[in-house]
């Protein structure tokens, strides 16, 4: 074992008091840098040089981070290697008392027992052989060959004795050796407390430098608010210029308004102008109209006085025509009477035939006439109706046309009075709208004065909101690379913290480190702390299951709490030191007012989880149940954790609901059957599942497991055994205590 291990105690190796200097410095230098940032930074600015940044700070800070971490695991190695080497000297202590129990103590005995052996192994190589090969040395040809040149050259009992003066002689070097591993095994815990304090240390620059951040955090808000400001001022500006810009619209419309309406007077003077023309006109093609129907009323007259000449001429030819159809009736009476008037009248009447024929022609042309004359009487009678009906429409007409001239004359009276009218006022009209055109172009010049007055201090404002802009756009882009290079900072921290959180906690690799550093850095908010009760505390078990001890741990509560995590996240890690740390979690929750809450709930829901966890004893459960009673209300952990625990042991959220109310004193929650009271302490009792009994204290106000190994017991009393100290002695003095101690001692 001593050739394995190599220690130099005077060499500066990684880690020592020169590393720790330089990392003092740098970490002094830091705090300088920050406070330097502090102090000097104007008051809601977020100007990195202006608060004092430097680019080189965080590649500085990246470094000592770096250094912390080589450190951290030049410091784990060393442990590891104390740990190696206490083990080795444990073996080595625990071989050399069993080898010197089976010496003699004669030491004449011994060395002649030595010489044996030494004789036995070299006179038998096999023997040899087997030995070497048990120790896990190859056996070469040389080996052999040496061995086979001894036994030929044999082997005397000075030469036994030279062997074992040696081999005593090694022994003494071993011891030598070994007290060196002591020696440097004390410096190396010195040198580890070192560097505690110094990983403590940087615990407290750590949350300086959040701290920090945070303040950064809050001066880019400020900035942020300030910009919003500025923005809103700017809108109120835009709006002020549109207000200028709809004002002056305005003014070049009333302007406008009063051009269009100065227009329109001049397009009624024209119109009522060309009325007045077309209403002349109309009266005179009224007037040749009247005239034309004048001259045809004088036309119809003379018809209708023709027509009435020629009435007498159409009576007497129809006198005429009765006259002759009466005087042919008589003729032909006459010439059937007598053959002889016939004959006598033969010539007569051939005379009479062919006056007959003249007056039959001319009878038909009379009846010709006749008819004629009567057609011309029927279409006269219709010419007279038409022509009365004319003459009743001419005069409708006319009258009309007198009640239009009449009416024409009023209204070209009226007209005319209107035309001297609007002479007379177009005057005075025009010097009015000419007056207020001149008012109106005063008051367009006064606002075209206004207009470039608001225009050239709109293009001041919009030259300052440019201005404004583009120091808000700077702002911006300087904000969002600070943003970008916070995030990567931010980020940078996480993969920092999660790795130092990884280096500091028990060692284990788990996937809850890169969570908890992020949402820690990203949420830190602190919750209060649950001060209605204390919960009782833990002390070392009776037992040899080493996952009850309890140990001396200085550690704070947010280290603690990370140990918890590891362990119960990590299914493959040990629960030895569980107890141990569920106890400076509990302590240290009493003493301290708040908790990072992310952190709470990280630890809450690994309570949940780990319920059902092989690993955990009832101890465990119970004290994971007083923690979470002071971080978060009753109501909440029973809704969580208070199921979880029902579903795999209801008897922790009972035992621990009847712990709260024996504050008073009073064992009485819990009957005889499981529990049994004395005046300093009581026993509470699971039936054997698991094997053993929970102690309470009353005085102090502590508990404490109890294995069923160290409780002895007969018919008159129960002794207690712990692992270390007197026994306690407790009589059986009733039938309860003695059928208890039955039941679960």
């Amino acid at each position: 074992m001593p050739g394995l291990y190599t220690f130099t105690p005077g060499a500066q190796g990684p880690g020592s008091a020169s590393d720790i200097e330089i990392l003092e410095s740098d970490l002094k230098q830091m705090k300088r840098l920050a406070d330097s940032m502090q102090r000097y930074c104007p008051l809601g600015s977020d100007d990195a040089l202006k608060a004092g940044y430097d680019p080189s700070d965080p590649t500085r800070v990246d470094k000592l981070t770096k250094r912390v971490g080589s450190l951290a695991k030049q410091a784990r190695e060393i442990e590891k290697g104390v740990d190696l080497a206490r083990t080795a000297f444990e073996q080595l202590q625990a071989s050399r008392e069993e080898v010197d129990r089976q010496l003699p103590d004669d030491e004449a005995e011994r060395r002649q027992a030595s010489v044996k052996v030494v004789r036995l192994l070299v006179n038998s190589p096999t023997n040899f052989h087997t030995l070497l090969r048990a120790l896990g040395v190859e056996v070469t040809e040389e080996i052999k060959e040496a061995l086979d040149n001894a036994l030929r050259r044999g082997f005397s009992d000075s030469q036994a004795d030279q062997w074992l003066y040696g081999s005593q002689e090694d022994q003494r070097r071993l011891r030598t050796t070994v007290q060196d591993l002591q020696d440097q095994l004390q410096r190396l815990e010195e040198d580890l407390t070192i560097k505690r304090d110094t990983v403590d240390r940087l615990y407290s620059e750590r949350d300086e430098a959040r701290k920090t951040a945070r303040d950064q955090r809050d001066a880019r808000k400020t900035a942020e608010r300030e910009t919003h400001r500025v923005r809103q001022g700017r809108d109120r500006l835009r709006e002020e210029a549109l207000a200028a810009e709809r004002a002056t619209r305005a003014d070049k419309l009333s302007i406008d308004q009063l051009k269009q309406e100065k227009d329109r007077l001049a397009q009624q003077i024209q119109q009522l102008a060309q009325e007045r023309s077309d209403a002349i006109a109309r009266a005179n093609e009224a007037y040749a109209e009247l005239q034309s129907h004048k001259d045809e009323l004088s036309a119809l007259r003379k018809e209708l006085s023709a027509f009435k000449y020629r009435q007498p001429m159409v009576e007497e030819a129809d006198a005429t025509i009765k006259a002759l159809r009466d005087q042919a009736a008589k003729d032909r009476e006459e010439g059937a009477a007598s053959k002889q008037l016939a004959q006598i009248a033969e010539g007569h009447n051939k005379k009479l035939v062919t006056e007959n024929l003249v007056l039959s022609g001319q009878n038909e042309k009379l009846q010709r006439d006749l008819a004629q004359a009567l057609q011309n009487v029927t279409s006269l009678e219709g010419d007279r109706d038409v022509l009365s009906q004319q003459n009743g429409a001419l005069q409708q007409e006319l009258s009309t046309a007198r009640e239009l001239a009449a009416e024409f004359r009023g209204d070209k009276a009226a007209l005319e009075q209107e035309i001297s009218k609007l002479r007379e006022s177009s005057v005075s009209e025009q010097r009015k709208t000419l007056e207020d055109l001149e008012r109106a172009e005063a008051r367009a010049g006064q606002a075209q004065r206004s207009c470039n007055r608001l225009r050239e201090e709109v293009d001041g404002q919009r030259q300052t909101l440019r201005d404004q802009v583009s120091e808000i756009m700077a702002l911006r882009n300087t904000s969002q690379e600070r943003e970008e290079q916070l995030s990567r900072q931010s980020e940078a921290q996480v993969q920092q913290a999660a790795t130092l959180l990884r280096h500091f906690s028990i060692g284990t690799e788990s996937d809850i480190w890169q969570g908890l550093a992020q949402r820690t850095l990203h949420d830190v908010t602190w919750l209060s702390t649950q001060a209605t009760w204390h919960p009782w505390r833990i002390v070392p078990s009776w037992s040899t299951n080493k996952a009850l001890e309890v140990q001396v741990d200085d550690r704070s509560v947010h280290a603690a709490a990370l140990d918890v995590l590891a362990i119960l996240r990590s299914r493959s890690a040990g629960v030895k030191n569980l107890l141990s740390r569920l106890q400076v979690l509990q302590n240290g929750l009493i003493d301290s007012p708040a908790v990072v809450s992310s952190l709470a709930e990280m630890l809450l829901a690994a309570f949940v989880e780990a319920v059902q966890d092989a690993r955990l004893h009832l101890m465990h459960r119970l004290v994971m149940w007083q923690v979470a009673l002071e971080m978060f209300p009753v109501a909440q952990v029973q809704e969580t954790l208070g199921r979880a625990l029902d579903m795999v042991d209801g008897r922790v959220a009972r035992l621990a609901g009847v712990i709260r109310g024996w504050d008073s004193g009073d064992f009485t929650e819990f009957s005889s059957r499981i529990c049994v009271a004395y005046p300093e302490m009581a026993l509470l009792g699971f039936n054997r599942n698991p094997p053993g009994v929970m102690a309470f204290s009353r005085t102090r106000r502590e508990l404490w497991w109890i294995d069923n190994d160290q409780v002895h017991q007969d018919v008159t009393e129960m002794k207690l055994m712990p692992i270390s100290g007197d026994a306690i002695h407790l009589p059986l003095d009733n039938e309860e205590r003695l059928k208890w101690a039955l039941t679960h001692g």
